[in-house]
């Protein structure tokens, strides 16, 4: 048996319709009394992170890799002693004032990849953190982590001072 067919199959990329996603973005900003270099520290060693980190309905935060010697950092949440959510955070680029981190994300429910951008400014007295998380498709999703971080972010400011 034998099939020929009458015109070769070609789709040109102008007949290709895409369906638009809509992503969804995360910002927020939290001052700090701290020199920027202590939130630095704080955001990139993983024994700090897991003292800070508030994910919600999370009971402990386990983290391993060392992102300043170029290794992703793996973030397991566990709830009642078993994971529920793990997260790898691969640093793209860290500097005194800028992280740039493409954030897999891993529940029960489903798997994504957002990207994180983090900046730090001195302000006067303070140093400054501004996130950007951005790449949400799900609502879900980014109400999960607006609570990530406004619970991380009110636990670091009681850590650093």
């Amino acid at each position: 048996m034998s099939a020929q067919l009458q015109a070769p199959i070609f789709i040109a990329a102008n007949q290709l319709h895409r369906e638009s996603v809509q992503t969804l973005t995360l910002r927020t900003t939290a001052a700090f009394s701290a020199a920027p270099s202590r939130l630095l520290y704080a955001l990139t060693i993983p024994e700090y992170i897991e003292t800070w980190l508030t994910p919600p309905d999370v009971d402990e935060v386990r983290c391993a890799g060392n992102p300043m010697n170029g290794e992703a950092l793996s973030i397991e949440m566990h709830q009642y002693g078993r994971a529920t959510v793990s997260v790898l955070a691969e640093y793209k680029t860290i500097s005194a004032q800028d992280l740039n981190i493409r954030w897999y994300f891993k529940s029960q429910r489903r798997i994504h990849v957002s990207h994180l951008r983090i900046a730090i400014r001195k302000e006067r007295a303070d140093a400054v953190l501004r996130i950007q998380h951005l790449g949400f498709i799900h609502s879900d999703d980014l109400c999960w982590h607006q609570e990530l971080w406004r619970l991380s972010l009110t636990k670091m400011r009681m850590l650093i001072r």
